[in-house]
């Protein structure tokens, strides 16, 4: 293992819209490099800013090496700081609409915009299934650190994909958006139209060394 880096790469806010593709073009430049696997986490719903997606959706991205997680329902702000009974339900039409579409999604979850809360972990946790949770160990680090869960593993992401991987780590996880022009009006430094050269580049630097191994984030499951 200490020849061998095991690289794991989710992007936020992806969605099932047409203009989606250029996300995807952009992951075959890197694919074309090596053989990433990324995780892209997809809000059902989303209705941030002046557009609001609506069905049907268009998911004909099959891969071998792309997956879906859930990263809300509809990505408002402060969705899910609420009672626990609105969360469940916010968080069972995310699922729905998923599944209605045959979306095979991974149990694989992310709070839009890192607002967690021990509402929504316990909705989650309840559902008796396995599930990892994505979090931000700064901002939400209390709400699962020293803490025993039966059904959830949490894990936090330690390289942003706009900047340089730390060499030491073992275990690379890689974060970043898919805001685009056309996609979102939003700007992030970690949006993967910006960030792609970076993420070869960094590749680049750990396969001189090591042996690299590239995961999803549901084989941690």
């Amino acid at each position: 293992m200490e020849k061998t880096r095991q690289i794991f790469i989710d992007l936020d806010d992806y969605r099932f819209i047409p203009e989606s593709r250029q996300v995807l073009e952009v992951l075959y430049k890197v694919r074309s490099a090596y053989p990433i696997k990324v995780t892209l986490m997809t809000t059902p719903l989303y209705s941030e800013g002046n557009r609001r997606d609506t069905y049907p959706f268009n998911p004909d991205f099959s891969t071998d090496w792309i997956e879906y997680g859930v990263h809300g329902y509809e990505h408002k702000r402060h969705e899910f700081i609420d009672n626990k009974e609105n969360c469940k339900i916010k968080f069972n039409k995310a699922l729905t609409l998923l599944k209605d579409q045959k979306i095979p999604y991974k149990n694989i979850w992310r709070t839009p915009r890192w607002e967690t809360s021990k509402e929504i972990i316990e909705v989650i946790e309840e559902t008796n299934q396995k599930w990892i949770i994505l979090e931000h160990y700064n901002r939400n680090h209390h709400l699962f650190f020293n803490k025993r869960f039966n059904n959830l593993k949490f894990f936090t992401y330690n390289w942003s994909i706009e900047k340089e991987i730390d060499t030491r780590l073992k275990y690379v996880f890689g974060h970043g958006h898919c805001f685009s022009n056309l996609i979102s009006r939003y700007y992030c430094t970690n949006d993967i139209e910006c960030g792609w050269r970076n993420i070869i580049k960094n590749l680049d630097v750990l396969d001189r060394k090591y042996d690299l191994e590239f995961k999803f984030i549901s084989d941690l499951l």
